[in-house]
């Protein structure tokens, strides 16, 4: 046989190739006293979550005042104060009854009022007047942790979740895990035992203690058998589950009040004042880290009893022997562990330390006399090797994300458990379902011979004597599925349950079922067939119809019909618990009392936020005051000296009302809204005119650019206006010359067509003319129009800046930035509006010469024509007068 292995692989996830689809699942490790939360999404491979305070860890504790909820480091400050309100190690009160152990343990530390809750034999918690759960306490921490995992992840709905507990949890606390996951909103994939998460050896965390034996090894993955793939397997496990960070807490904590005692010679019961014991727990815990690496430290309280400062000094001699007992059971749970292996210490290559405690210096000296310094493992980190484990899990699990399989063979690590039912006839039968190590999701039937309905139960233990109720179901309905669905028979019905182990370790009865014979429709055979084919069917006949009388057969039995055997379901209804879990009445209750916090919470976040605002803001309205007060620049005076001081009076009103003398924790949401909306009429005021003053001066330079760049225009427009001028009168000169030299060269016949054809060009040129001229006035009509602008606008300017230097800057100004823009939009506005009307002028006048022109065109063209046609009537009556001559000289002839 291989040597078995006990390895711990935190870096598995680096040999996992993770591929990730749109999806979001976490992971939760909710310990005692603290809890982690690992997350998966598609931008974020596998992370730990950063709480509030940016921490990767929040404390697993809750205060309940007056109906609203703190958490964490909140919850911590208000358990010196209110330590009946404030509920941590919750951990230890989970599925738990009146008398356990677990609560006797707990309420020695902390002064909580548990009471009993009779219909579900198990506890509730007071707080005030109200009473919860301790699935609804828990819920709230994972309803914050649930929260934070979405923040990281942008927002996005993560609610989906995989939740480690301790190996030992049995059914109840791993149900009621579960029903608090329900209440947060939470969807739990799987419960995980811790150690599974991590691969782990020796677990000491806050409250509880547990050593496992792991081993892995690579297996041929059943679908792709040349790849082979890690498997984990759970072979041992030990646990203590009260042996814990608390426990040493608590000795530190009486080691401490003994010495209190001692330095202020009073021998009163202090241990009665919940307050300072709450004081004490939480300076003890800190004491205890101190002396994890050191050999000393002293401890000061302020104010602890009688108004008395109290300062003492704890070694690690004196802490170590009031701890002697928790060692020896540190002792014994590692020695009942080497005795259960079944192999030699010498074949562990190493433990691996994981939780905080495993920090303390005697715990580990307990694990070095057992297998040596040398096979201690430290490189793990204890806080978050679990939630790193469960994170992957959780990415395997959810099946929304592609991962390399890992194979994990846990095993059932509670009691055994067996099961029990008694008959008609008053026989009761037992026996054992599943043991101890039992391999996880394992199921297992049990057959039995009856007609009648009957009881079934599971149990923890399997002796008589030891027998735990897990729950009682009641199996029924057999007489009447037979009748209604199977062929009477007078032998007893034979009844099947199955069982099975989920791989959360939670047992549950996966079927229950009778064995009996069902008719069905007939299925023809080959010999039905043949004779079909050959037109015989007569010849064959059913013989199964004629074994069955009618009486026997069910209501619904078709006439042609074969006879099968089959597992009909019956009716199962779980009707007694030994702890009952919550209903769906109570869930819902708590739902709503959730809903109904989770509003008042956020309401107290945005009132604290808006107290923040509204301290602010005084502060910066006080300052800005002061600096209106005390400037010498009266450019930067924009108050006037009675503003100034009606405002100062105003804001420090308010400030001593509020603040000093702690009105502003009686005022609600809406008046807080109010008071910041005075307040910043005052430094909106201030802000306002600042910026008025600084726009006005912006916009004259803006106004003054405007008139200097219109300027520039009008002038270049009046250039442009004169250089026209010259060159019409030079082009008139010149045609007026062309046209004598052409006048004179002309014949007379040509003088009729040419005097036409000067008429068109008289027209022309003195269209063009006209148009030349047109185009130099409108210049000047823009050049004037933009010139009248200018001045208008510059007068202005001079008369409103003139009279602005009378005024102070908290007066109503003489003019603001937008009689500016008024202004500039008056100058672009007008001399667009010109500059159009000469667009659209310049067009026409183009439309018109283009008509001149083909007029003339038009006009050349009918007198050719009209050349051609006298042309043409010339030889038609010389042909006619040569015609006329012929016929007369053939006349002559023929006379």
């Amino acid at each position: 046989m291989n040597k078995v292995k006990s390895l711990l692989i935190t870096g598995i996830l680096f040999l996992l190739n993770v591929t990730i689809t749109n999806a979001s699942v976490m992971a939760i490790d909710y310990g005692s006293q603290w809890y982690k939360v690992s997350l998966i999404t598609p931008k974020i491979p596998l992370e730990i979550v950063l709480n509030e305070e940016s921490q990767r860890k929040t404390r697993s504790i809750i205060s309940i005042i007056d109906d609203e909820r703190m958490f964490s480091n909140d919850a911590v400050s208000k358990s010196t104060k209110n330590p009946k309100q404030t509920f941590d190690f919750l951990k230890l009160l989970v599925g738990k009854k009146i008398n356990d152990d677990e609560i006797k343990f707990y309420k020695s530390i902390f002064d909580i009022d548990i009471i009993e809750d009779h219909s579900r034999n198990s506890i509730l918690v007071k707080s005030g007047n109200e009473t919860y759960t301790v699935e609804e306490l828990i819920s709230y921490q994972l309803s914050k942790a649930k929260l934070i995992a979405e923040n990281m992840s942008s927002g996005k709905l993560v609610d989906k979740a995989v939740i480690t507990v301790p190996r030992f949890f049995n059914q109840y606390e791993r149900l009621a895990m579960v029903n608090a996951a329900e209440i947060a909103g939470i969807k739990v994939l799987s419960v995980l035992n811790e150690d599974t998460a991590v691969l782990c050896i020796f677990d000491m965390g806050a409250s509880c203690t547990t050593i496992t034996l792991v081993s892995m090894k690579s297996v041929f993955t059943p679908d792709e058998k040349a790849k082979k793939s890690p498997e984990v397997q759970i072979h041992e496990f030990s646990f203590d589950k009260t042996l814990g960070g608390l426990a040493f807490d608590r000795e530190l904590q009486l080691l401490i009040v003994n010495k209190i005692k001692k330095s202020l010679n009073n021998s009163e019961d202090i241990e009665k004042d919940p307050k300072i014991m709450a004081k004490i727990l939480i300076k003890a815990r800190k004491a205890k880290e101190i002396l994890s690496v050191n050999i000393d430290t002293n401890i000061y309280f302020d104010s602890l009893i009688n108004d008395q400062d109290i300062n003492i000094k704890i070694t690690k001699e004196e802490f170590e022997k009031a701890s002697e007992n928790l060692v020896k059971r540190t002792r014994e749970v590692v020695e009942s562990f080497f005795k259960s292996i079944k192999i030699s210490r010498d074949n562990i290559s190493s433990i691996i330390l994981v939780g905080g405690s495993t920090r303390v210096p005697m715990v580990q000296n307990v694990l070095k006399d057992f297998v040596g310094e040398s096979k201690l493992a430290n490189y793990v980190n204890s806080d978050e090797a679990i939630v790193m484990g469960a994170g992957f899990q959780s990415a395997h699990l959810s099946q929304e994300f592609k991962v390399r399989t890992l194979f994990v063979q846990d095993i059932h690590s509670s009691s055994c458990i067996s099961y029990e039912y008694i008959l008609s006839d008053g026989k009761k039968v037992s026996n054992n379902l599943f043991n101890e190590k039992d391999p996880l999701t394992k199921q297992v039937n049990i057959s039995l011979k009856t007609f009648e309905n009957f009881d079934v139960s599971l149990n923890y233990g399997c002796k008589s004597d030891e027998k735990q109720l897990i729950f009682k179901a009641k199996i029924s309905g057999i007489k009447e599925v037979i009748e209604e669905n199977a062929i009477k028979e007078k032998k007893i019905p034979k009844v099947t349950l199955n069982f099975a182990l989920s791989n959360s370790d939670i047992a549950f009865i996966s079927n229950a079922s009778v064995k009996a014979k069902v008719p069905i429709n007939h299925r023809e055979s080959l010999l039905e067939k043949f004779l079909k084919l050959i037109n015989k069917p007569h010849w064959y006949k059913n013989r199964t119809v004629d074994k069955y009388k009618p009486d026997d057969l069910p209501p619904n039995a078709p006439k042609n019909f074969d006879v099968i055997k089959s597992q009909l379901p019956l009716n199962q209804m779980i009707n007694k618990y030994d702890i009952y879990p919550l209903t769906g009445t109570i869930k819902k209750e708590a739902i709503d009392r959730k809903k109904a916090m989770d509003k008042k919470d956020s309401e107290r976040v945005e009132i604290e936020v808006q107290k923040n605002n509204l301290e602010s803001l005084i502060y910066k309205g006080r300052e800005i005051l002061t600096e209106q007060e005390e400037t010498e620049n009266e450019n930067k005076i924009v108050l006037s000296e009675e503003e100034i001081k009606t405002y100062k009076e105003q804001l420090k009103d308010l400030f001593e009302n509020l603040f000093e003398n702690g009105q502003v924790t009686k005022i609600n949401l809406e008046e807080i809204k109010n008071k910041i909306s005075s307040v910043d009429k005052i430094v909106s005021l201030v802000k306002e005119r600042k910026e008025s003053i600084i726009s006005r001066k912006k916009g004259i330079k803006k106004l003054e650019k405007v008139i200097k760049d219109t300027r520039t225009f009008y002038e270049a427009l009046d250039n442009i206006a004169e250089s026209k001028d010259i060159k019409v009168e030079k082009e008139k000169t010149k045609k007026e010359n062309i046209k004598i030299e052409e006048e004179e060269s002309l014949i007379t016949e040509a003088k009729k067509n040419e005097n036409e054809n000067n008429n068109s060009e008289e027209i022309t040129e003195k269209e063009s003319k006209t148009n030349e001229s047109k185009v130099s006035n409108m210049e000047k009509i823009v050049s004037e129009k933009a010139k009248e602008l200018c001045n208008s606008a510059e007068e202005w300017l001079n008369e409103v800046v003139k009279k602005q230097s009378l005024l102070k800057n908290w007066d109503t100004p003489a003019f603001s930035d937008k009689d500016i823009d008024n202004k500039i939009s008056e100058i672009y506005n007008n001399v667009t509006k010109v500059l159009n009307e000469f667009t659209n002028n310049n067009n026409n006048n183009n439309s018109n010469k283009e008509k001149a022109e083909t007029k003339m065109e038009n006009a050349s063209l009918n007198e050719n024509n009209k050349d051609d046609n006298n042309k043409i009537v010339n030889e038609n009556e010389a042909n006619n007068s040569k015609n006329t001559e012929n016929d007369k000289e053939n006349n002559h002839d023929e006379l």
